[in-house]
């Protein structure tokens, strides 16, 4: 395997001052990013020589950027706290613990390197997978929608209990409607939002379906997913005196406003945790594929 601090640091480039997609580098580059850079594409270079029997492409011929999947995955990681997963601690409690397999799945993934070597189906869905493992993110199979989401929802409700904030998983609430059924809300918690118990519904959303591609902007997914819940159950809420907060993973590890303002929130009331709460929750996010990755 290579170098894991190289593979890391060849994550972190800064994007605006080294074109890594054409393999330039600007005027204001420093040395060590010049030496990154090489780093990664070296390391591209490897593995394009490696897989190409299969038939796998990361560039457009034609204008040699990488080809939209590959381009809005590299986006998509540049965003705030999306690497930091790779500062967590152990701890089994907070699902903090990855194999060494998983791990450097994850990482494969991360740098664009594909993770099968032939066909092969997914394990809870028998859907014939890519090389890369794109399905995993976004598999249904064996409830794995629902997987996730229950993942997200345990680990938010173990933060918020660490605090010492009183809070109720799958609390049910009245909310005003013509049926008026119970809507169980995914983790309730009692006097948060000055004084106003906060009602948090949980999403996670895989930015790179076909739909998403077109017309790809970093964050288009989790503010589109923001949008759709607020219309839905904001206007109940407040009726009712709850806050609403409508918490939006995306499978690279970026966050909504309202799921940053929340966890800022916790943060506050925990004495500056804030960078502890975002490597939880990026953590879950790539600890969601792993497990899907490998049918867990």
């Amino acid at each position: 395997m290579f170098d894991p601090v190289l593979v890391f640091l060849s994550s972190c480039l800064s994007y605006p001052s080294v074109n890594v997609l054409r393999n330039e580098v600007s005027s204001s580059t420093s040395p060590t990013q010049k030496h990154l850079a090489g780093v990664f594409n070296l390391v591209l270079h490897k593995e394009f020589l490696a897989t190409s029997g299969n038939n796998l492409r990361w560039f457009d011929k034609s204008t040699g950027w990488f080809l939209p999947r590959n381009q809005a995955l590299l986006q998509s990681f540049t965003q705030q706290h999306a690497l930091s997963f790779l500062l967590a601690l152990p701890m089994e409690g907070l699902h903090l613990v990855m194999s060494p397999v998983e791990y450097r799945a994850i990482l494969r993934y991360r740098l664009l390197m594909p993770l099968y070597t032939g066909r092969c189906h997914c394990p809870h869905c028998e859907h014939v997978m890519t090389l890369f493992g794109d399905h995993a993110f976004c598999c249904g199979g064996h409830s794995g929608s629902w997987s996730r989401h229950n993942f997200l929802r345990d680990t938010l409700a173990a933060l918020v209990r660490q605090v010492g904030i009183l809070r109720w998983e799958n609390g049910e609430v009245h909310l005003p409607s013509s049926s008026g059924d119970l809507w169980p809300a995914n983790l309730l918690v009692y006097a948060f939002y000055d004084g106003k118990t906060v009602c948090v519904d949980i999403s996670v959303v895989h930015p790179l379906t076909s739909r998403g591609l077109v017309g790809f902007k970093v964050g288009n997914a989790v503010r589109g997913q923001e949008s759709t819940k607020n219309e839905k159950y904001l206007s109940g809420c407040q009726s009712i005196g709850l806050e609403f907060v409508p918490f939006v993973l995306d499978t690279t590890g970026g966050l909504g406003k309202s799921s940053i303002r929340f966890l800022e929130k916790v943060a506050w009331i925990d004495d500056g945790a804030e960078s502890y709460l975002r490597i939880c929750v990026s953590s879950c996010s790539y600890t969601i594929y792993a497990s899907a990755y490998f049918g867990l």
